[in-house]
This record gives structure tokens, sequence and C-alpha cells, in this order.
């Protein structure tokens, strides 16, 4: 692990181009970063998606791409789980209807037939 070279802080002013370390983490940033320059870096990752003329050296570029796919490619596993997933507890449950005074299961064996689920309202 190299050191350092003397800069703002990678929190306030992002990766630093002179310096081996920010190298180093730029390959790897979710790797060699802790929580708070994490959280940090994709904040700026935020504002750089809003302005594209958002400043950043060339090691701050590298790792701001790379979080930027992670996040893009948790959007899309997130809209895949929730595709996955099949039906809601609201689609599940509200088979249940009500005609005539009488609820009544939708999900009845036979048509016509109150089925076992006969609830006198």
């Amino acid at each position: 692990m190299s050191v350092h070279s003397i800069h703002p802080p990678i929190g306030d002013e992002g990766l630093a181009d002179d310096c081996e370390r920010c190298r180093e983490i730029s390959q790897e940033p979710f790797l060699h970063m802790d929580d708070a320059n994490l959280c940090s870096l994709m904040h700026r990752v935020t504002a750089w998606r809003r302005d594209r003329a958002f400043p950043r050296s060339t090691n701050e570029h590298h790792a701001m791409s790379m979080m930027e796919q992670a996040i893009v490619r948790y959007d899309r596993m997130e809209r895949l789980w929730a595709e996955a997933d099949g039906p809601s507890d609201d689609e599940i449950y509200n088979r249940v209807g009500v005609e005539g005074g009488i609820a009544y299961d939708t999900t009845a064996d036979e048509p016509g037939s109150m089925g076992e689920h006969d609830w006198r309202l």
C-alpha cells in the first residue's frame, strides 16, 4: 500500500491525480474506500450525472465510472427483483369480493359455489 501525497481530503475534493494511493483507490474504490468516502463518491456521481461539466481528476473519473456502473446495475437488479417477486400481497389478498351482502372467495373450486369460505356480512 502506497502513501497519499499531500492534497485536499478525498471526501471534499475527490481523488487526486498526483497521488499514487489515490490511483490505487480509483482502481478498486469499493475495496479501498471506507463507507464515508464511498458515500461521498456516490454523492459526487449523482451531482456529476446532473451536470456533466462536474470538475474531476483522471483518478476521480475512473472511480466515479465504477460507482455509476454499480448504481445502474443496482437499479436494474432492483427492477428485476420486483418483477420476479410475483403478485404482491395486495393482489393475493384482494381476490376476496363482496356480492349481494355475502363475502365470497373468488378462488372457490366450483363456478358459482360459495366454497368453504362463505362469510355472512
